[in-house]
């Protein structure tokens, strides 16, 4: 696993949130941790909702979609995303083919 790009582990593995089971629930090549503000995070029933970035057009690119999180909007705890640019080949090819 590369811990150095994927900083929301360190966080998890506080004993009070995954602790040792971190690599258990955590993907480092498909997944995205974001927020860890204060009051910044996806919530419960979320799931499914978009993580966006803005780009230097003005616009928005899909980055992720929300899986799940601990702990709600606390500072340092991030939320965990799917990654839509690890999935994006996926995504075109079952979208093509369903016309």
């Amino acid at each position: 696993m590369s811990n150095k790009r994927f900083f929301g582990r360190t966080s998890f593995s506080a004993a009070n949130l995954l602790g040792p089971n971190v690599d258990v629930y955590l993907d480092p090549n498909g997944e995205i941790c974001a927020g860890g503000e204060n009051m910044k995070d996806a919530c419960t029933q979320d799931g499914g909702s978009p993580l966006v970035c803005p780009t230097s057009t003005g616009t928005y690119s899909l980055a992720g979609l929300v899986i799940w999180g601990k702990n709600c909007g606390m500072p340092g705890v991030y939320g965990v995303y799917v990654s839509v640019p690890a999935y994006l080949t996926f995504i075109q090819s079952n979208l093509a083919a369903t016309g």
